[in-house]
């Protein structure tokens, strides 16, 4: 990545989007997996805060690798920022996805 090649760029955009996706799906069973796990103690909202915060951290950081003076170091300036991001958020879907589907048969 610090050398600036566009494997870096695309490694990096998988990171992050995989990392919403990650915090994203941990947002929304914090309620399930409290319940299930019977957690007392600290109250649920610091948790909502915890992963609001990584989200917004994790879009803020994929919104950066977007922009156009990372793109030309990357040198990645032809490449369509929605259509890689679409392709990136399309494959860490599939392995939140493919994940779900194999924990179903543990």
């Amino acid at each position: 990545m610090w050398r600036g090649k566009k494997v870096g760029w695309w490694l990096a955009i998988f990171y992050f989007a995989y990392e919403i996706t990650r915090n994203v799906n941990a947002w929304f069973t914090i309620k399930v997996i409290s319940d299930q796990f019977a957690v007392s103690g600290q109250s649920l909202n610091s948790y909502y805060i915890k992963y609001g915060i990584r989200i917004l951290w994790n879009v803020l950081i994929l919104y950066f690798m977007c922009r156009e003076n990372v793109t030309f170091f990357f040198n990645t300036t032809e490449t369509k920022k929605w259509k890689a991001l679409l392709i990136v958020f399309a494959y860490c879907i599939a392995i939140l996805l493919l994940g779900s589907i194999l924990n179903l048969f543990n």
